[in-house]
């Protein structure tokens, strides 16, 4: 799965970015994958953008990227 073209969801897709880089660096590390570990990528990635965005002052765009549209998947 490359990631959803006909649902505007781009935190959906950039998570399955996230979920195939870290099921490659598994295989190559030779270790089995885990729900933790795939939390504590995303955990990484989160703050790391927070931290960035918030020392340039584009929270805004931070909380845009990072916010859930339940609505598009309703409709």
């Amino acid at each position: 799965m490359i990631g959803l073209l006909t649902i505007e969801l781009p935190l959906l897709n950039y998570l399955l970015l996230i979920g195939r880089i870290y099921l490659r660096a598994c295989r190559r590390n030779k270790e089995l994958p885990s729900i933790r570990g795939f939390k504590s990528k995303v955990k990484v990635k989160y703050e790391t953008e927070k931290y960035i965005c918030t020392k340039s002052n584009n929270l805004d765009v931070f909380r845009k990227k990072w916010t859930i549209k339940i609505l598009a998947v309703v409709q």
